[in-house]
């Protein structure tokens, strides 16, 4: 059945909700109108029924007044909303609730729902739905009922009925002390209480204070279902960042302590101590892991109160290198240690290690980013063995986390203790080369490794550590042997970090190891690598190079580079689409950079074997391609070369020249033997106009954009000609077929039907055609009488 809603006037309607409410008022019988009549036309798809319920609370919410009306003369669509919270479809049901939020603005429309218990049984069926974005849209609906409650003055005791009406909490508190038993409400629980703490608002604070909807969450940890355990600990961290009494929420008793800080303190206290006795006497393998990150979501609390050289800011550091130390390597538990006896006899202990080292190194993180000045050798030793240990698989989140932590101790040690510095990153730093140097990382590794270097060369105080002799060349060398690595991703990692060297922020260290050491070299020989993702990257790298000053001055400075134009042009004819945008991409820089030095254009296809030349049968191709963004590249070479022409003519004419072409911006025609401008050569005059015909939006989006950018530099008049004329082609010692042909270049562009063109560049006439199309003839026979003929069938449906 084709989708159709019938809602006159909706272009003026969607501006007026934004810049007129007097509109709505007047419009909302007509709106009402045109909604029940979508709604009710049999077989209408249950998308229009979303949109319809949404624009209607669109409406009542810019206009409270007009709930009544709507009320009055549109009480089947009200039925409709309602039915809709029992709907089969999730997006049904979300869009009655969000209808219903719409209404909150609108004092009748609150007693309305009030008074209507099929409303009220629809709310509270969805705050246990099987779909998590009905019921975040449910929790939402509750939230805003307590927080506009409380903004309110007197004369709103509605809202305070409603929210007594609809109040899920004895519910929920009771699947939450179930734990996991069912575990989809559980899940649909937990949202309920992560919608409430993420607004840290005073009214909602209230409210989990009365209610005591927190108090199972502790005990939820242990569940064994890691989502729901993670997203306890997500509402919990939440929570002790903005709680002023966390354990009022926790705990059905909690101490009384005053002031604030002592609240914060003692929650933090009794947190290290539950998270103490599931270490000291873990029951499960999981008692550990669980136990550590309640740990690390602990150290919220501690810094809201401590110091950096506060006892429990010492303390819980000790503890977490312990912790680490342990899970590198079991045997160095200390005897009788209790830890280290459950885990010496718990052989599923080394299933869960790398998730709880991943959750020490983000709790060393968490205490770093708060207590920067706890920063010592005996943690930085501990990750940088983490990292050369062979005891488990490679972990990719693993050895992110720990690169990150090292980069912060670095930084530490750079201010704090300079001189120790100089001796002990370097040593860190070769060992993280070696374990780049090893075999058993992937290409994901490299380039994690990779990228720490990358941050440490842009640190103001390190990047000068990575410039000394041996760690410079030993660096080089890794990367000389990764670019011959088997494996195609590797190299293209590495091509990746010599281009991001280029790349913003600038650095004087990275531009001069990158310089120093000829590292672009390395990208051009990947220009030919056999896999097309590598030569790909190699041609993005190159516009790096071309768009950084000091890239560019090395690639003028030696031969072996300014010949990488000559080499562009071959990878135009590339079976792969990617390596044909990069290419074009790249040769327009240098177009626009007026350096095609070495490119070989040439007026006719070569007749060697060996495709290497830009001209106009690779252009035709290109105009023609499959993929959409090769043609809008082309598109943007040929206006390069014209621009690169205008520029040639403006130079001449400033200096009213009669010197020859530029060679890069003419090419000799072999039938004429007189210069022709690349641009007319290679028929860019042609393919442009075509473009504005091309069956693909986005290609003649890209023409329009083009050909009004060349008519408006056109219009501009010059200060050499007085500052009121049009450009002028003509140009003293000219030729005057040049002259006439760009004069009629300009002709066929201003002919060109730009209303029409427009038209066909908005994508929403796309989606016209598709609500418009029948399904009945792409699903059933034309003629009655004849089965069998399916000329308008689609395959699918045969």
């Amino acid at each position: 059945m084709p989708l159709r809603l019938y809602i006159p006037g909706s272009e003026s309607i969607a501006v007026s909700l934004r810049r007129n409410v007097t509109f709505i008022s007047r419009k909302i019988d007509m709106c009402s109108w045109s909604i029940i009549k979508a709604c009710q036309e049999p077989g209408q798809d249950y998308r229009v029924h979303t949109l319809c319920y949404r624009l209607l609370g669109s409406l009542i919410a810019h206009n409270k007044t007009s709930f009544q009306t709507v009320i009055s003369c549109s009480g089947d669509l009200l039925g409709h909303i309602v039915a809709g919270l029992s709907s089969d479809q999730a997006a049904v049901r979300y869009a009655s609730l969000n209808t219903f939020r719409s209404f909150l603005v609108s004092p009748e429309a609150v007693q309305y729902i009030a008074n209507k218990e099929s409303i009220a049984k629809g709310i509270r069926q969805a705050f246990t739905d099987n779909s998590l974005f009905v019921v975040s849209e449910a929790c939402s609906f509750f939230r805003s009922i307590i927080e506009r409650a409380s903004t309110f003055e007197q004369g709103r005791s509605d809202l305070m009925e409603l929210c007594r009406i609809l109040n899920p909490s004895g519910i929920l508190k009771d699947v939450l002390k179930q734990g996991s038993k069912n575990l989809q409400a559980l899940l649909s629980a937990l949202e309920f209480c992560w919608c409430l703490v993420e607004t840290r608002e005073g009214a909602v604070l209230e409210y989990l204070y009365e209610e005591q909807l927190f108090i199972p969450l502790l005990p939820l940890l242990s569940v064994t279902s890691r989502v729901a355990s993670l997203k306890v600990l997500e509402i919990l961290s939440r929570l002790y960042e903005w709680a002023p009494n966390p354990l009022a929420l926790m705990l059905l008793d909690p101490p009384k302590a005053n002031p604030l800080e002592d609240n914060i303190k003692g929650a933090y206290d009794y947190l290290m101590d539950y998270a103490s006795n599931m270490l000291l006497f873990p029951q499960k393998k999981s008692d550990i892991l669980t136990a550590v990150n309640i740990v690390q979501s602990a150290t919220i609390l501690l810094s809201r109160y401590a110091r950096h050289d506060s006892v429990e800011v010492k303390l819980v550091q000790e503890d977490m290198v312990k912790l680490l130390r342990v899970c590198i390597d079991p045997s160095r538990i200390p005897q009788g240690d209790q830890l280290g006896a459950f885990i010496k006899s718990s052989p599923q202990f080394l299933a869960t290690r790398s998730s709880i080292i991943q959750v020490i190194l983000r709790t060393n993180q968490s205490l770093l980013s708060k207590f920067p000045e706890i920063s010592n050798d005996e943690m930085l030793d501990e990750v940088v063995q983490l990292l050369e240990s062979n005891a488990f698989p490679f972990d990719q989140r693993m050895l992110r986390i720990a690169l990150d932590l090292i980069l912060v101790l670095f930084s530490r040690f750079a201010v704090e203790n300079p001189s120790s510095a100089k001796d002990k990153i370097p040593q860190t730093i070769q060992r993280l080369l070696r374990m780049l140097h090893g075999t058993s990382m992937d290409s994901m590794g490299v380039t994690i490794v990779l990228n720490a270097f990358l941050g440490i060369f842009e640190h103001d105080t390190l990047g000068g550590l990575m410039m000394e002799q041996t760690i410079a060349d030993s660096l080089t060398m890794e990367l000389r042997l990764k670019l011959m690595d088997e494996a195609w991703d590797v190299r293209d990692s590495v091509i990746v970090f010599i281009g991001a060297l280029f790349q913003p922020p600038r650095s004087d260290f990275k531009m001069s190891f990158a310089i120093k050491h000829k590292l672009p070299f390395l990208v051009l020989d990947r220009l030919n690598d056999s896999e097309s993702y590598v030569r790909a990257s190699a041609l993005d790298v190159l516009q790096n190079f071309m768009r950084s000053k000091d890239g560019w001055y090395f690639i003028q400075q030696h031969q072996q580079t300014r010949e990488v134009a000559s080499k562009l042009p071959r990878l135009l004819y590339d079976s792969e689409a990617f390596v044909r945008r990069a290419a074009l991409d790249a040769i327009c820089c240098l177009v626009t950079n007026r350096s095609c030095e070495g490119m070989v254009i040439e007026s006719t296809t070569s007749t060697t074997e060996e495709k290497r030349s830009l001209n106009p049968d690779i252009v035709a191709k290109l105009m023609d391609d499959p993929d959409s963004d090769v043609t809008m590249r082309a598109c943007q070479v040929l206006f390069a070369f014209w621009r690169l022409y205008m520029h040639e003519k403006k130079q001449q004419k400033k200096l009213r020249s009669t010197t020859d072409a530029s060679q890069y911006t003419h090419i000799t025609d072999p039938h004429t033997k007189s210069p022709v401008p690349v641009f007319y050569m290679l028929q860019g005059d042609r393919w442009l106009i075509e473009a504005t015909k091309s069956t693909m939006r986005r290609v003649r989006a890209q023409a329009y954009e083009i050909i009004q950018d060349i008519l408006q530099q056109q219009q501009q008049p010059h200060q050499w000609d007085g500052g009121h004329k049009k450009r002028s082609f003509a140009v003293d010692g000219d030729d005057d077929t040049m002259a006439s042909k760009d004069e009629a270049f300009m002709d066929q562009l201003r002919d060109i039907d730009f209303d029409r063109l427009r038209e066909t560049l908005d994508p929403e006439h796309i989606f016209q055609e598709a609500l418009d199309i029948n399904a009945d003839m792409m699903t059933l026979s034309l003629g009655p009488g004849d089965p069998d003929d399916d000329r308008n069938i689609l395959d699918c449906y045969n």
